[in-house]
């Protein structure tokens, strides 16, 4: 059976995050997508829970599944959708900042010039949300400080394997570059944009990447 999850966590996950790439990320939000994006992420989860020795006392199967929660809630399009897509995704960041700390975080490992980086890019989320609908702007801007908090904690890795700490540390860039592609996708383009489309085609595969990344770190 471990065989069997093994192959599909190695072929059919990444293939089906492909499929939904070339033919979902781009859409509109519908429930057609959301399914689709439930494989390539469902099959992630499952694979954490198999090989991974100490699953049961890490953090980062609850990422995966706060992600998804994320995922469906983003897919929905509306303002009520959208302040609970970004709730689910601040507490993946809270988790994520959890696994860190419980590695080992340095501020001598961490290069103020990659910090510099994330808290612009956060600022830059911050500013594009700002142009949203009045009313929206305070519970949304509270997951500028979370992700900010997770990329600076990312860069300061210090967990004793170097393997596993640049994982880490790419991780959190491309998960920072995704959320910044989101945050102009829906806060700055009009709704009938092409390119608004279009930037599913790079936000997905920033994202998904630095899932994998995760949760190999986690299992590793």
């Amino acid at each position: 059976m471990s065989a069997i999850i093994y192959f599909l966590a190695l072929a059919i996950g990444p293939l089906s995050a492909v499929v939904f790439w070339l033919g979902f990320s781009w859409r509109g939000p519908s429930r057609e997508k959301v399914w689709a994006k439930f494989l390539p992420m469902g099959i992630l989860y499952v694979w954490l829970w198999v090989f991974s020795d100490d699953v049961g006392s890490s953090v980062i199967p609850w990422v995966v599944l706060f992600a998804w929660f994320g995922d469906v809630w983003l897919a929905r399009g509306d303002d009520r959708s959208l302040v609970w897509g970004m709730a689910c995704f601040s507490v993946v960041h809270l988790f994520l900042i959890w696994m860190f700390v419980e590695r080992g975080v340095s501020l001598e490992a961490l290069d103020w010039r990659y910090a510099s980086v994330i808290i612009l890019a956060a600022a830059a989320i911050g500013a594009l949300m700002m142009r949203r609908a009045e009313g929206l702007q305070l519970r949304l801007l509270i997951y500028v400080p979370i992700i900010t908090i997770m990329g600076l904690f990312g860069f300061a890795i210090d967990s004793g394997s170097t393997e596993v700490d640049e994982a880490i540390r790419l991780a959190a860039a491309l998960f920072v570059v995704s959320s910044c592609v989101i945050a102009f996708e829906m806060f700055v383009l009009p709704e009938k944009s092409v390119l608004r489309r279009r930037l599913g085609l790079v936000s997905w595969p920033l994202y998904y990447v630095a899932m994998v990344l995760f949760a190999s770190a986690s299992v590793g």
